[in-house]
């Protein structure tokens, strides 16, 4: 009895030795692959980022220090006094908005340097197609097609994401009448205004995946998912693109609904969770992979707790699923004149245009290579890695009948994960069109981030020092187009 124990515990130590080592290799050869021959990575047909070839702005390192230190004084805070939630959500609120805002000090200039990162960026057009908008609110959703289905970047997608900064323009118009009568004021001054609120906005996410983690785990540290989220590149680097600030919150609320809706087997937060659906769905077409995973999650779940679970209750979830769906599909049906399924249809075949997509068992293969790299790139090598490693532990303990409602869902979001790889009709971009799921990989991978050595806190640190050091660098070397 003994014996087996100790041989178990002799395992568990070589497996977790050999996961720190593979991460440390996969870092440093990350490391040296962006600094010395990011050329290996312009090689795959259809890389989408570039390589800055020459530094025109002067870097303070002494400010990345800073950053740094305080991160780890944060780490150690939330470890040392893990019952104090409000200040602890504090301070990692505030460690998000330093670590954002930081780089543009860093880079010089701090808000403004954010603000014309994304002002010369060419997803910028999006906004500016806005500003030069003259149509109603109501209008632009009606006539969605006839007026932005050719556009390159609204065309891709519902009207929305339209209607969201349509909406902020009118209400900034409210107190500055030029930013509704001069498209070139409506642009300065909306993208100002993002550079001081959106990086605020964008740490809403860490409050309901806070709550998803309580909700799911019993582990003593609860701060380990939104701490883990705050360590990726994308969510850091990519400061005022709705993929970083609104897509990822939307989807973590909409998890917080749906773990309500399994856990408590609830129909009313099943009816929730199918009316957000739509509305999600309705902001950006890249949500749409939340249905796969309410499914696998529903099916995982009841297959966990097959002897307490039962069919009926299963079939009233899934029904009230349904009528919260077809019932918010009905509203803006009825209210705004907007067909789902047509501007889907359209934009996926703009979509797959741009993105020169082709159809193919062996194209989806060499997607999916292409995508991996892509995703790793941005989330830093860290993060992909343990959603792997915590990936296959959450299966092994599902087909050998040991899981728990979150091995369900880390089933699932792997699942998830892999369908979007296959069916997810992309080809590159996925650094930024794949930042939503994030909160998700958090969630799954956040028991790794404590277990790679003996102390939980000194193991959280060594992989956010790892992830901190990918940001650099991508920071330091990559080009956002």
């Amino acid at each position: 009895m003994h014996t087996g124990d100790s041989n178990s515990t002799h395992s568990n130590q070589a497996v977790t030795k050999a996961i720190l080592v593979l991460l440390l290799l996969g870092t440093v050869i990350y490391s040296f692959v962006i600094s010395l021959h990011y050329d290996w990575l312009q090689r795959i047909p259809g890389w989408f980022f570039s390589r800055k070839e020459s530094l025109a702005f002067p870097y303070d390192y002494g400010f990345l220090f800073f950053m740094l230190v305080f991160a780890f004084f944060v780490i150690w805070f939330v470890f040392k006094f893990s019952n104090w939630v409000s200040i602890d959500i504090s301070l990692v609120i505030i460690l998000f908005l330093v670590l954002q805002i930081g780089y543009g000090v860093v880079k010089g200039g701090g808000f403004e340097s954010i603000r014309l990162k994304y002002a010369k960026a060419a997803i910028s057009e999006e906004l500016q197609t806005v500003c030069q908008a003259h149509e109603g609110l109501l209008s632009s959703v009606r006539n969605y097609d006839s007026l932005y289905g050719e556009n390159f970047w609204l065309g891709t997608k519902p009207p929305g994401f339209f209607l969201f900064y349509a909406a902020i323009k009118d209400a900034v118009g409210l107190f500055r009448p030029a930013v509704l009568a001069n498209p070139k004021a409506c642009f300065i001054t909306l993208t100002k205004n993002f550079a001081y609120l959106f990086p605020i906005f964008a740490t809403i996410v860490l409050i309901p995946l806070f709550f998803i983690q309580s909700q799911l785990s019993s582990m003593p540290f609860s701060y380990a998912s939104i701490l883990t989220y705050i360590s990726a590149p994308s969510v850091l680097l990519m400061t005022l693109l709705p993929d970083q600030f609104l897509f990822p919150m939307l989807f973590t609320v909409y998890l917080l609904v749906l773990t309500f809706m399994i856990t408590k087997q609830s129909t009313l937060f099943a009816f929730l969770a199918g009316g957000m659906a739509y509305l999600l769905v309705f902001m950006s077409f890249s949500l749409l992979p939340i249905f796969g995973l309410t499914l696998f999650w529903l099916s995982a779940d009841f297959w966990i707790n097959r002897e307490t679970r039962t069919l009926k209750t299963l079939f009233l979830l899934l029904s009230a699923f349904l009528g919260g769906l077809l019932l918010a599909v009905l509203v803006t049906w009825l209210f705004l004149g907007y067909n789902p399924l047509t501007r889907y249809q359209l934009a996926f075949q703009k979509h797959r245009e741009i993105k020169q997509f082709e159809f193919s068992v062996k194209r989806i293969f060499e997607y999916g290579l292409l995508n991996h790299v892509d995703f790793m790139l941005w989330t830093g090598f860290g993060i992909l890695f343990l959603f792997y490693v915590s990936s296959i532990r959450a299966s092994i303990l599902f087909l050998q009948n040991k899981a728990s409602t979150y091995d369900g869902f880390r089933v699932a979001f792997f699942l998830t994960f892999i369908a979007i790889n296959l069916a997810g009709q992309t080809r590159s971009e996925v650094g930024r069109l794949w930042v939503f799921l994030l909160p998700g990989m958090a969630l799954s991978i956040f028991p790794e981030t404590l277990n790679l050595l003996r102390k939980s806190m000194l193991s959280f640190q060594l992989f956010f020092l790892l992830q901190m050091l990918s940001t650099f660098l991508i920071f330091y070397y990559i080009r956002f187009p």
